[in-house]
């Protein structure tokens, strides 16, 4: 049964949030740009107040990589803790050192996804693609996220949710061509939150051995005697934290901690299989000569405490 403190955040945190976007949307005709402005603050607020001081949340800024190219504007940013002050508003930002971006709308649109999932790509080929383990290859240097207060839909008789991730997929199968680029976190606080999920299994047929990876967005179910409203900004945090901890070593305990509160019952996704996913000679080579013990380890798959492939 769930019954823990952290309930009462939520809550706390989504009513104060409803609230913020009751008062926006009022003066959204009047001046959508101030509306949008105010929006991307409240969800830089949450992120200020819920990750480590060290991190810093910027609003409004583009990326820029080693090769002098740049990403659309991002409505918010969080830097490395060890990001130069100098340099913090400058709104031009070293592509190694920024942790995360997301696209914030106060109402967010069919209309919006596709050019939302263009920018995924765009941002997540700035970085360049990693070696050494699933988790690398099968992620890029920066997690890239939808928030939104809330979503417009037009078929009342379809549940809003459902129509949402039937978008998502869809989107998926168009744009998306590597999980590299796929969206990281889709989180709608009033309906719910989505998690890129990518996982790799080692399958063998007779003396033949291949590496296959399976992809979705996991869509958490909610359990009996939480508050339906509070699980899409609880599964946002809990899993900003989990995702970060990959990148940033000293998150991994709060994260931990957070991934072991029960707040959902299970989860969700519609497979996407890669069959032809290439993955590096390091791995390949690795599976070639300790097979046995990799199928029964995670000697190549990252952060060890982390027992299961889901990245």
């Amino acid at each position: 049964m769930f019954n823990h403190e952290y309930k009462e955040f939520y809550s706390q945190l989504y009513s104060e949030l409803q609230s913020e976007y009751s008062r926006i949307y009022k003066r959204t005709s009047e001046d959508p740009g101030t509306a949008g402005d105010q929006g991307e603050e409240n969800w830089a607020e949450i992120l200020r107040d819920w990750l480590p001081d060290s991190f810093k949340i910027i609003t409004k800024g583009r990326i820029i990589n080693e090769r002098n190219e740049t990403s659309p504007q991002v409505d918010i940013l969080v830097l490395h803790p060890d990001y130069p002050k100098i340099l913090l508003n400058k709104k031009l930002y070293f592509s190694n050192g920024v942790l995360a971006a997301f696209e914030c709308k106060n109402t967010l649109r069919i209309r919006d996804l596709e050019k939302i999932f263009q920018n995924t790509i765009k941002i997540k080929n700035l970085y360049p693609k990693r070696k050494g383990n699933f988790y690398k290859e099968l992620n890029s240097g920066i997690i890239y996220g939808i928030l939104a207060h809330s979503y417009e839909f037009s078929n009342k008789k379809v549940d809003p949710e459902l129509l949402l991730e039937d978008q998502i997929y869809n989107l998926d199968e168009k744009i998306i061509n590597s999980p590299i680029e796929m969206i990281d976190l889709i989180c709608v606080s009033n309906l719910g939150t989505w998690e890129a999920y990518r996982t790799s299994y080692i399958n063998t047929k007779g003396d033949e051995k291949k590496i296959s990876t399976i992809t979705g967005y996991n869509r958490f179910n909610n359990i009996l005697d939480i508050d339906k409203k509070i699980l899409p900004l609880a599964m946002l945090i809990s899993k900003l934290y989990w995702k970060l901890s990959w990148q940033y070593q000293s998150l991994q305990r709060v994260a931990t901690y957070f991934n072991n509160i029960s707040i959902y019952s299970s989860s969700t996704f519609r497979p996407r299989f890669w069959e032809n996913y290439k993955y590096s000679d390091i791995i390949t080579k690795e599976l070639d000569n300790n097979f046995e013990e990799i199928s029964k380890s995670e000697k190549i798959y990252g952060w060890d405490e982390f027992n299961n492939f889901n990245y």
